[in-house]
């Protein structure tokens, strides 16, 4: 598995636009 830098900023990316999208 490669969850590195990029993986990881991708993983907080898409938490937060999950998050986001749970508060509308």
């Amino acid at each position: 598995c490669a969850v590195r830098g990029d993986g990881l900023y991708q993983g907080l990316d898409w938490l937060s636009s999950t998050l986001a999208n749970k508060k509308r």
